[in-house]
């Protein structure tokens, strides 16, 4: 769950183990706890700001990212996708 400064909160997760019904549904019901929930404290943690992550990345490992990069443009490159509308009816029909 993120939190930005202002309030604003989301959900990052990855969604193979669950589709976004249940994931909607999570949300919801923490969403309702906060708006009824009676008690509203602080965090009793104080923890120190995040400090930024610096990789110091081998010219090997540089190699392969690189190898790996163009290996992924080409497997891109090789999607297909075709679209087909369908105007007999739509969701206003049912």
């Amino acid at each position: 769950m993120v939190v930005n400064q202002d309030g604003g909160v989301g959900l990052v997760f990855e969604h193979s183990p669950a589709d976004g019904s249940p994931i909607a549904a999570l949300l919801n019901h923490i969403y309702k706890y906060c708006q009824n929930s009676s008690e509203h404290c602080a965090s009793s943690v104080s923890l120190p700001a995040p400090k930024q992550l610096v990789f110091s990345v081998s010219a090997t490992i540089n190699k392969a990212i690189d190898e790996a990069c163009v290996a992924a443009d080409s497997i891109c490159e090789t999607v297909k996708l075709e679209v087909t509308e369908f105007k007999d009816f739509g969701k206003e029909f049912v």
